[in-house]
């Protein structure tokens, strides 16, 4: 079963290239960011991700969705802002 789950995800680039882009583009980082903060780095951190503006840092995390089939692909998961 290991072997399944390693065959069904992506490289670790094409995964964290969707979570990023999925990120930037949920309607929802309209919440947190303002459209006056530049982007100055996203780190991964054990959690998810770390986006640092000129303002703020916003936490993202990622909670991995256990697939039902062991169809080859992407991981499938959630997005969570989090706000200190």
């Amino acid at each position: 079963m290991f072997f399944l789950a390693l065959l069904a995800a992506l490289p670790p680039l094409a995964q964290s290239s969707r979570e990023i882009q999925a990120i930037l583009s949920s309607p929802e980082i309209a919440n947190y960011l303002e459209c006056a903060e530049r982007i100055e780095s996203i780190k991964r951190t054990d959690e998810g991700y770390v986006i640092e503006t000129n303002y703020q840092k916003l936490e993202v995390h990622i909670h991995y969705v256990e697939a039902e089939n062991m169809v080859p692909g992407p991981q499938q998961y959630e997005i969570e802002f989090i706000t200190s």
